[in-house]
């Protein structure tokens, strides 16, 4: 994972030490991250928001995320389901 001062380079143009050593494909991964993040619907429940971007940004596997949040994997999945229909 990157550090916030190298994504926030990448998002805001910034050249800085932290972007100076980036190649392009670490610089459309990191838009990519920050894409995904943007698209996360705003509107949701905390905790279904929090699922959600779990999955999508960090790329969780549905068993790692009820593990992390210490809910059940059908509860995840009710969660990403809810984001989804929204």
């Amino acid at each position: 994972m990157y550090s916030r001062e190298t994504v926030w380079g990448v998002l805001t143009g910034q050249a800085c030490e932290c972007t100076s050593n980036l190649v392009g494909h670490e610089v459309r991964e990191i838009e990519t991250w920050i894409l995904r993040l943007l698209s996360a619907p705003v509107s949701l429940p905390e905790k279904t928001k929090r699922v959600y971007i779990l999955r999508k940004v960090y790329g969780l596997k549905h068993k790692e995320i009820a593990e992390k949040m210490d809910i059940s994997l059908s509860s995840v999945e009710k969660h990403l389901k809810a984001a989804i229909l929204k």
